[in-house]
């Protein structure tokens, strides 16, 4: 705590993070600003309490009555009326805790207790794993890239950043529902469905529907369900289909296949929808004399990718709208793009950002959440939560038609060959492959990125993570050599690829003052790039790189912007 001194008890919002809650109280300073993030770490060493009042009708039944957390971010408690109801330790994952035991008629009271990381990791060999950036984060499983990273400062908090709810379904819910495209034809396409149900105490009946883009139905079926057989599954054929495509390749049509549970007796117990596209992905790969092509195949036909990685678009995922979402997609498609790679260091993303994309046709490949570094998978309990969190992520994600590639991980496997015993290989063997084999074969499947060639990272084969700039000789050259590198460039399908740069001025001034941006010292401008330590050169910061790119490539000596 500041000075040794409790903070609050103030008004939190949910969804939402610690850190976004003090600046709104003006109890920390806006940690976007300047170099102002220093001064509000001392957050992260906090323990942080939510607590809130609720009333459950006395005529409600609790026996099957429990609290959905969506996202807890990270190492929580809840209790309930001062009775432990359940403890999470994974931001990437939905948290469902049984409150039978605790719940009580009229008023109710729920808290949330965080354990500071510093604390959790007290027991913790924070030296046993290689982890770039920070030594810490391969033990916690929230967005890695908020432990610090080369283009953000160190911002660990804590939150509700997702939905919170109470619920009782005594008769049972539908807990999963998926859409797969099995085949496209001249006027008519083969789908599968399949529904899961959760909880289910008698034999129950599905009603499934799927509706067009204009909202008119296209089929409908009635199947039973039963606690002993608790998922069904099926095929449907719909003709004449309007087909999902990439933008600039056709539109984006959307169907919405919807599911109703209810009892033998018609009782109404639960409902869900979901938006699907009727598409088929694949990526092709042929050999020639140099390596094989990686291409990314939709509806049989090859599309020319041009995106770039998303990276989370702010520090506290939960202070990320919809607007937001939709304007930055929005820009994405507007200059002339198609895809992006959800890179491993952030998140899953939230709802709107897949709904976006669906609805823009923009392509989308994830990595699990592991990046650039030696996570524990010789430790029983980082498989265990690895297994979780890949299962849930899969079943959360694979109805969305922008959905196209599945990546093991970010650059755990990098300059290795097939062979070596590198990092990460054991979460894809174990976790990964065999998942989205079981959960998801209708898009494909990578073990990590990059991958191909001799060794991982070739130009010649698979995916890779290069740059005609970013190299060692390059950048410590005269760089006169720039177009001929560029010519030169032969990646097969670049998923990452630095290119240097400022953002301009409007932007710059939203996190600096003119004087910061015309210091000499460039202290601002530092402290907001970030260096790479593992860039292969210690001449120059990452800043100093681009300032004496901007001087090779255009002249001048540098002064006021």
């Amino acid at each position: 705590m500041p000075e040794g001194q409790p903070v609050g008890p103030f008004e939190g919002t949910v969804p939402g993070h610690v850190h976004t809650d003090l600046l709104r109280h003006g109890l920390i300073k806006d940690p976007m600003w300047r170099d102002q993030a220093n001064e509000c770490q001392w957050v992260e060493h906090c323990e942080w309490i939510y607590e809130t009042e609720f009333e459950w009708p006395a005529d409600r039944d609790r026996t099957s009555a429990r609290i959905c957390f969506e996202g807890l971010d990270t190492i929580a408690a809840v209790y309930l009326n001062d009775s432990p109801v359940g403890e999470a330790d994974n931001m990437f994952i939905p948290h469902a805790f049984s409150v039978a035991h605790a719940l009580q008629p009229g008023i109710n009271r729920l808290k949330v207790r965080f354990t500071p990381i510093p604390v959790y990791l007290q027991d913790k060999d924070k030296d046993k794993y290689v982890s770039l950036f920070s030594q810490d984060r391969v033990y916690v499983r929230r967005m890695q890239c908020t432990f610090g990273w080369d283009w953000v400062h160190r911002l660990v908090s804590y939150g509700i950043w997702r939905p919170v709810y109470i619920e009782a379904k005594p008769a049972g819910e539908i807990a999963h529902s998926w859409v797969r495209t099995l085949a496209i034809h001249e006027d008519a396409a083969a789908l599968a469905w399949e529904v899961e149900a959760a909880g289910l105490k008698q034999d129950s009946v599905l009603r499934l529907g799927l509706a067009a883009p204009g909202g008119e139905p296209v089929w409908s079926f009635v199947t039973g369900i039963s606690p002993a057989q608790p998922v069904v599954k099926g095929e449907l054929r719909v003709e004449q289909p309007q087909l999902w495509w990439p933008a600039g390749y056709g539109e984006p049509a959307l169907y919405r296949f919807s599911v109703s549970l209810t009892a033998s007796g018609g009782e109404a117990l639960d409902t869900r929808s979901d938006e699907i596209g009727i598409r088929i992905v694949e990526v092709e790969q042929i050999p020639d004399d140099r390596g094989s092509s990686f291409t990314i195949v939709v509806n049989g036909e090859r599309i020319f990718a041009k995106g770039g990685n998303w990276v989370p678009a702010d520090p506290f995922p939960s202070a990320v709208t919809a607007e937001r979402y939709s304007h930055l997609l929005q820009l994405l498609v507007d200059g002339h793009m198609n895809m992006l790679r959800v890179w491993g260091g952030g998140t899953y993303e939230l709802p709107a950002f897949w709904q976006t994309c669906n609805r823009l046709g923009i392509l989308v490949s994830v990595d699990f959440m592991m990046a650039c570094a030696e996570y524990p998978d010789d430790e029983p309990w980082f498989i265990a939560a690895m297994k979780k969190e890949v299962a849930s992520t899969i079943k959360q994600l694979r109805n969305h038609p922008s959905l196209v590639i599945w990546y093991g991980d970010n650059e755990l496997a990098m300059n290795n060959n097939e062979e070596d015993d590198y990092w990460g290989k054991r979460v894809c063997a174990e976790v990964t492959t065999p998942l989205c084999a079981e959960l998801d074969p209708s898009r494909p499947f990578f073990p990590t990125s990059p991958i191909y060639g001799r060794p991982f990272n070739s130009q010649d084969a698979g995916d890779c993570h290069v740059s005609p700039w970013y190299e060692v000789d390059f950048l410590l050259g005269d760089m006169r050599d720039y177009r001929e590198r560029i010519r030169e460039g032969r990646g097969r399908f670049l998923s990452e690829s630095a290119i240097p740069g400022s953002p301009p001025l409007s932007s710059l001034l939203k996190m600096m003052t003119m004087a910061d941006v015309a210091d000499e010292q460039a202290d601002i401008w530092e402290f907001r790039t970030k260096d790479n330590p593992y860039n292969g050169q210690d001449e120059l910061t990452h800043y100093r790189l681009l300032e004496k790119t901007a001087a090779a490539l255009f002249g001048g000596e540098r002064g006021p912007a």
